[in-house]
Parts: C-alpha cells; sequence; structure tokens
C-alpha cells in the first residue's frame, strides 16, 4: 500500500514536470484504474504491496484499500524512480517511454501528503518499523487528477524505491484516460 500511496503523489507531483493537454475538465472524460499491483517476479523485495482493492465509484473517483508488507525497517534516504509510458491499449507492447522522474526523500513526501492516504494503520512519520500495515478509503478524485494534464491514452507507470541503490519495492500501475462520445441532438 505504501508503493500504491507513493503512486498517488507521483501522478499528483507528474503535474510539475509532465506536458500534455488537459482533457479532464470535460464532463465527458474519465479515468480507469486499470491496476494497480506489485511488479511480476519482485514478491522477495523488503516492500510488498498485498491485497489491492479498486473500486471505480464513479467516472473520476476510484477508492483504492489494501495492504503493504514491510519486512525491513523504511527511513531516509529513500529514492523513487518513476518510468512513465504511454500505451496505445493495455498491452505492454503499445507502450512508448514517456519520461522517468527521480525523487529523494521520499520519508517526507509521504509525511507531507498524509491527508490523502484515507484510514490507515502506518505510522504518522518515517522510520516506519517493520510489520503489516492496512489502509482503506484511499481516494484519487477528478480534482486530485486535474492537477496532471496528461492526454487521453493507456498510461502505465511503474515506480521503484531504492535504499543505498538497492531496488526495496516496486509496482506497476495502469489506467486510461477516456473521452466519451457525445450524443448528437436531434
Amino acid at each position: 500500500m505504501f508503493k500504491l500511496i507513493l503512486n498517488i503523489l507521483i501522478l499528483l507531483t507528474c503535474s510539475l514536470f509532465v506536458v500534455g493537454v488537459e482533457i479532464l475538465s470535460s464532463p465527458t472524460t474519465s479515468l480507469v484504474l486499470h491496476e494497480c499491483v506489485q511488479c511480476p517476479g519482485k514478491d522477495d523485495l523488503p516492500i510488498v504491496m498485498k491485497d489491492t482493492v479498486l473500486n471505480q465509484v464513479s467516472p473520476f473517483h476510484i477508492d483504492f484499500s489494501g495492504k503493504i508488507l514491510i519486512r525491513e525497517e523504511v527511513k531516509d534516504p529513500i529514492s523513487m524512480k518513476i518510468i512513465l509510458s504511454k500505451c496505445k491499449s493495455r498491452v505492454d507492447s503499445t507502450c512508448e517511454h514517456y519520461t522517468t522522474l527521480k525523487f529523494d526523500g521520499i520519508c517526507e513526501t509521504v509525511v507531507k501528503w498524509r491527508s490523502f492516504l484515507g484510514n490507515n494503520t502506518l505510522p504518522s512519520s518515517c522510520p516506519f518499523p517493520v510489520g503489516e500495515y492496512e489502509m482503506s478509503h484511499g481516494k484519487i478524485t477528478k480534482e486530485m487528477m486535474q492537477m496532471m494534464p496528461l492526454s487521453e491514452a493507456t498510461w502505465k507507470i511503474v515506480s521503484k524505491l531504492f535504499k543505498d541503490d538497492k531496488m526495496v519495492a516496486c509496482t506497476l500501475t495502469k489506467f486510461s484516460i477516456k473521452r466519451e462520445a457525445r450524443k448528437k441532438k436531434d
């Protein structure tokens, strides 16, 4: 869940770096979150996301919940690398690299954005001790997504956390921004 939280924070942060066309203000546009999972083959990492549940409440309101298993204490310096790809469909072979972002001081970021995290059992600040933590009723809303001006497409985000150049967490998130067809008036 820690990674899911960080993915949401990164979606918000990307608006500072990504240049695109803002289409989210249109009432005929929607966001569909396809998946937010542990990277395939990375279940042995020190931080693992588990039991993620995504609930599409409306075209721009997604509730999420799940668990994060922390096997090693999490404290700064932790860095994050985010690889953003734009895809023609949900199939990975249709994706092209869009941008790569790097961030340091992840513990500070999580503490500053805690209000977005919903109900959770994570400590309120770093270090995050070893344990299994739950999160429920985290939200992604239209207002949050309007801060990220991405164009209509399917997007893939691979987020990796590093401690001393060693990968400690990895998540994969896929979502689509879709423009709905307008109904013609007769």
